[in-house]
């Protein structure tokens, strides 16, 4: 709280010398029809992440401006478009209005969460009040209602406009211009419910400063994290102090860049909150370096990706803070896969990294631009293929959260049973006396009876259909006595001589991961029976990145692989499924090393 006051103490003292009034900060509250106000009480950060799932980004949008020259220091104030009308910035890269009926269809396709970039300076005047113009705050909580007529979760932020006012003003100047946006942003929203969720910036915090000559320079390391942190505290600050909703709302903290490595980094702070289990972070872009550097589908890219999401892991979810990829690539063009790749799809792409961001519970939203990846045409998503992505995943982490949410939910409703002691008075019994009897023994001779016996068969299936590996199998009864025999991978066995029981039967042999079933011997049993290599844990008879994806999923805890899955992914044969193993896998599907 002492942090909170000196802030606004210093707030308020330039703001007075910048020109800032009262009034530039006066909003009134408005809320969805849709959206009923409440906050769920003890609801965290984590939580909200996780019911989070899949998003999408309307990109082009409400981020949109005139940004000709703007790399200038010439640059020094936002050009007016046309009538000057909110449609004529929504809609100036090429976005259609935005409507109910396109929302509509991003929740029909399967995503929970919409992120909506907004450059606030937009209609805005220039007089140094930093106002926001009362017209574009309504329509952009107009497509806030639209979401949360769906349900989904929104997510508002600064956008753009926070690279323009970093690149112009010190840091003190950047403190007060951001506390005023933030204030009149959260007054405007702050009856909303907790489904709305506000991340303070894009990707400009650490950027470049105009130097005094107008050129672009690059901050020291020190200066850059120092205006980072600041500004995110300023963000948090700002919001907490209107009131209402806000005092519980969720805020996502921006990295440094939205830059994996530099947000990873220990001089990268967390703001203080004044609540707790509040705050998430934002990066951008997993595999980032390696989309660029054209190497998507080689091993290095696998390697790399899990190395940055390990870094989060440590750096965040490890102490409670859940990571938000605010943008993620929808898109992978043929020009960008390395020459080793075995696949270039970019849908089978595009599985395997959400599969390996949301493995780690990360909340992925998928960076997309007008008709590029969801059309806001026919209001759907334009590849069947990405599509299914997308309804597939989004079905699984669905059917993930509510088992979770009932697990929690059976742990936090059951009632303490309480004994109450009972007191026994102590008896006392007088000791008896009884004559020993003896009864003479009986003999009876022994009978021998032959047990029938019975037989199991079958063919061995396996998801290659290799024909030639010899395979054993054998059938264990429940005293453990065993009785094998072997075959070849595609062919028929048989078991004879077994009696009635209860029996193991395990198939085994080279490349197969080994399987078990538990059979009922009363008569003839017929019992075929399937194996897949290790490493092909979806057993369609190859090891891909889709496998790569099911075995990381799995290691995360996103997901649960079945136990014949799990025996193919765990590879190692340790008995568990670690990164090891998804690297091992990984390396196999892309030709580096072989599992077998």
């Amino acid at each position: 709280m002492k942090a909170l006051k000196s802030l606004l103490s210093i707030f308020s003292a330039v703001a007075i010398t910048a020109g800032i009034t009262c009034s530039s900060l006066t909003f009134t509250s408005s809320v969805s029809a849709a959206d009923d106000g409440v906050m769920r009480e003890g609801l965290t950060a984590m939580q909200v992440s996780q019911e989070m799932g899949l998003g999408l980004n309307l990109g082009n949008t409400m981020e949109a401006y005139d940004a000709t020259n703007c790399e200038s220091a010439s640059y020094t104030w936002i050009p007016t478009i046309g009538s000057n009308k909110t449609s004529n910035y929504e809609t100036c890269w090429g976005a259609p209005v935005t409507t109910q009926k396109i929302i509509d269809g991003i929740k029909d396709a399967g995503f929970s969460t919409v992120r909506i970039p907004v450059f606030w300076g937009n209609m805005m005047e220039n007089d140094g009040t930093y106002t926001i113009n009362s017209d574009y705050i309504k329509r952009v909580g107009e497509i806030v209602d639209y979401c949360r007529n769906d349900g989904l979760y929104v997510v508002i932020n600064i956008h753009h406009f926070d690279e323009f006012i970093i690149r112009r003003n010190d840091l003190e100047s950047c403190k007060t211009i951001f506390y005023t946006l933030w204030t009149q942003i959260a007054e405007y929203f702050k009856d909303y419910s907790d489904y709305l969720v506000f991340e303070g910036y894009n990707e400009y915090l650490g950027g470049e400063q105009f130097d005094e000559n107008g050129n672009l320079t690059a901050l020291s390391t020190a200066d850059a994290y120092e205006l980072t942190n600041a500004l995110n505290q300023t963000f948090v600050d700002a919001v907490r102090a209107t009131g209402g909703n806000n005092t519980q709302r969720v805020l996502i903290a921006s990295g440094y860049w939205t830059n994996i490595d530099m947000t990873t980094s220990s001089s990268f702070k967390m703001p203080t909150d004044t609540v707790d289990d509040k705050l998430m972070v934002s990066v951008h872009y997993v595999d980032n370096a390696v989309y660029w550097s054209n190497e998507i589908g080689s091993d290095w890219w696998m390697q790399y990706s899990i190395e940055q999401c390990e870094k989060l892991k440590s750096a965040f979810t490890d102490k409670g803070i859940p990571v938000f990829v605010g943008e993620t690539t929808s898109s992978y063009p043929s020009s960008n896969y390395s020459s080793s790749a075995t696949s270039k799809n970019s849908a089978e792409t595009l599985d395997t990294m959400l599969r390996l961001i949301t493995s780690y519970g990360f909340t992925p939203v998928l960076w997309d631009t007008p008709n590029s990846f969801y059309s806001r045409t026919s209001c759907s998503i334009k590849s069947s293929s990405n599509a299914t992505v997308i309804s597939t995943l989004s079905a699984e982490l669905a059917a993930a959260l509510e088992t979770s949410t009932e697990e929690s939910t059976e742990e936090s409703t059951e009632e303490p049973t309480t004994e109450e002691p009972t007191t026994e008075e102590p008896t006392t019994e007088e000791p008896t006396t009884e004559e020993p009897t003896t009864e003479e023994p009986v003999t009876e001779e022994p009978t021998t009876e032959e047990p029938e016996t019975y037989s199991v068969s079958g063919t061995i299936f396996v998801s290659d259909e290799d024909t030639e590996t010899q395979m054993t199998v054998v059938a264990e009864a429940a005293d453990g006595t065993e009785t094998s025999v072997t075959a070849t991978s595609m062919g028929e066995y048989v078991i004879e001589g077994l009696e009635a029981g209860t029996y193991t039967l395990t198939i085994s042999g080279g490349k197969y991961a080994p399987r078990s079933y538990e059979v009922e011997v009363s008569e003839r049993l017929s019992q075929d029976v399937s194996l897949n290599p290790y490493g092909d844990v979806n057993g369609d008879g190859k090891v891909t990145t889709a496998d790569v994806g099911l075995s990381n999923s799995h290691a995360k805890g996103v997901s649960t692989l079945t136990d014949y899955e799990f025996i193919c992914a765990d590879v190692n044969i340790d008995g568990n499924i670690t990164t090891a193993d998804v690297g091992r896998i990984n390396s196999h599907a892309k030709g580096v090393s072989l599992l077998w």
